[in-house]
Formats: structure tokens, sequence, C-alpha cells
């Protein structure tokens, strides 16, 4: 398991602890969907997982927060006038012309 801030850990992971979700041929290829609950408190990120041994693989574990940030003035329930406009070109005058 590589973190997104490059940092290692070695997960073992027996078989009976990643239980075989299913089974395709995709392509030519045997590919297997297996079941593991990861046992780190990963931070928010996008982070590496490489199988070895009895599977080769790799596959991408993204780790989102609960909440987005909200800014503090927003939290204390201020509200901010959004305007909107719509902006042309300054040759939309020549629009449609040939």
């Amino acid at each position: 398991m590589i973190e997104e801030s490059g940092l290692r850990h070695e997960l073992i992971v027996q078989p009976d602890d990643a239980p075989l979700t299913d089974r395709r041929v995709v392509d030519g290829e045997e590919r297997v969907l297996l079941s593991v609950v990861l046992p780190l408190d990963l931070p928010p990120g996008y982070h590496s997982l490489r199988l070895a041994e009895t599977f080769d693989g790799s596959t991408q574990i993204i780790v989102a927060p609960q909440q987005a940030y909200l800014p503090p003035v927003l939290a204390e329930g201020a509200c901010l006038g959004l305007g909107s406009s719509a902006l042309y070109p300054a040759t939309s005058g020549q629009l449609g012309r040939r």
C-alpha cells in the first residue's frame, strides 16, 4: 500500500480474509473481484494498492473526507449573494456572418 504522500505499508492478507466476490474473463484474461477490509486509517487522497504473489495486480483507492471544506464565514450561517452575467465575445456582432 502506498499512500499519496509516499508512505508505504506492507499488508499481509490471508486468502480467507479476502473472499472472492466475482470472477470473469475480460479480453481473454481472468479478472477477480476480492473484498478486503484495510486495517489502516488512510488520510484523504489517492492511494495505490498492489497485490502480489497469488494475484498480480493493482488498484487505486480514493479516500474522500466525509464533508467538503466549508469556509468559517459560511459555517457561521453567512449568506453570500452570487450574481451572474452573460459574457459575449467582442466579435459577437459577426456571429452567423460568412
